[in-house]
């Protein structure tokens, strides 16, 4: 579903996670008003729906995407100076992943 949305909302990217040619997740890259209930300013993007495929989880696809991430935005879209994403509060596993890459929890629920 939201990659349905993601094509018609201009404030939304569906971007793909590819190892080789083969698809192994996803996220959604979100700006303006989505985001602006957590959003410190206007110049924040938003992950959302981030996810690896189950059967390709734990090989580093999310570490690494997350490390290439923040040098594609700061490359593609330097108008963005902060980077926020949101988890699942019931994902230990995502949480500490996030962490790993370098995100710090803002406390917000």
């Amino acid at each position: 579903m939201m990659l349905l949305i993601a094509s018609i909302d201009p404030c939304r990217t569906a971007m793909a996670v590819l190892e080789s040619s083969r698809v192994v997740g996803f996220f959604v890259l979100c700006r303006g008003e989505q985001i602006a209930h957590f959003a410190s300013g206007p110049n924040t993007i938003g992950v959302f729906n981030f996810m690896i495929d189950a059967r390709e989880q734990g090989k580093g696809y999310g570490t690494e995407t997350l490390a290439v991430l923040n040098e594609y935005l700061l490359e593609n879209h330097p108008e963005f100076t902060e980077l926020n994403l949101t988890v699942d509060t019931a994902n230990p596993r995502a949480y500490r992943a996030y962490l790993r890459a370098g995100f710090e929890d803002a406390g917000k629920l």
